[in-house]
């Protein structure tokens, strides 16, 4: 549903906080496109997902706490190996190729070990490569307040290793894209609700800064703005600028909705008319 003029004109003469049509909210947040960034953000942490799932190292933080000494050390031995079916890195040539694609093979190392007060345990851990075989005497550390936490010295509790966490880039970018677009839509909403509306006179528009670059900025000026004194307004969408722009040659006041506590943050509700004809 488009925005038509009797919307806009009903939306300025509105005292905040004032019902907003949905259609102008839409319209605000970016018409039949403003779905595409959340849906591609949704997308790309679902992908992420099971990434985490499978190579995130969640052993890391009692690794850690092994790692810094909260440990005791007991003799043990190797009961079992397995391949876990994960592989770790790879390595290439001085001239780039591949002479191990598939990386190094993860294994599992079950084993047993006794506590100080004597009572069996059982633990695994993991490795890159048979570091140790079936039988074999192995050195154990584990919590010193839980010994079901242990590892054999010089294994992790992690199939993956630490670097592994690098997986968890993927889904926080397109979760962080969601997270982004609802706030700014949440911002926007209030804008529309609760914003001021005012005349104000546009001084220049756009230009280019000193690398000869165009600037998408707005200088406009209005007495219930700034004091009265001009102010330059940054980030404005391609239709603000247009609209501002036709103010400025027409010679003709500018209709804007502005948040009083932050005065730059403001909407041309003309650019919402103008965007959907």
């Amino acid at each position: 549903m488009k925005v038509t003029a009797k919307d806009i004109d009903t939306l300025v003469a509105s005292a905040p906080p004032r019902r907003v049509p949905a259609q102008v909210r839409a319209e605000a947040w970016g018409g039949s496109r403003s779905w595409v960034v959340p849906l591609f953000g949704l997308t790309v942490g679902a992908f992420g997902l099971p990434f985490v799932w499978l190579f995130f190292p969640w052993g890391f933080w009692n690794d850690w706490r092994l790692s810094l000494g909260e440990s005791v050390e007991v003799s043990g031995v190797v009961r079992s190996v397995e391949e876990t079916g994960l592989r770790h890195g790879g390595s290439s040539d001085h001239r780039g190729k591949n002479r191990s694609a598939e990386g190094t093979p993860i294994y599992a190392f079950d084993f047993e070990f006794k506590d100080h007060g004597g009572a069996r345990m059982a633990g695994r851990c993991y490795a890159n490569g048979v570091r140790w075989r079936e039988g074999d005497s192995v050195r154990v550390e584990y919590l010193a307040t839980d010994a079901t936490r242990a590892r054999i010295v010089g294994g992790r509790l992690s199939r993956t290793p630490g670097t592994s966490a690098l997986v968890l880039v993927i889904p926080l970018v397109g979760f962080a894209v969601v997270a982004w677009t609802l706030k700014f839509r949440w911002s926007l909403r209030a804008l529309l609700e609760r914003g001021q509306v005012a005349q104000v006179k546009v001084i220049s528009v756009g230009g280019e800064d000193a690398r000869g670059r165009p600037k998408f900025e707005v200088v406009l000026a209005g007495p219930r703005l700034n004091r009265g004194e001009p102010l330059v307004v940054t980030g404005l969408a391609i239709r603000e600028i247009d609209v501002a722009r036709g103010c400025l040659l027409e010679g003709r006041s500018l209709t804007i909705i502005f948040d009083p506590q932050k005065e730059t943050r403001m909407l041309f509700p003309d650019a919402l008319r103008r965007q959907s004809g």
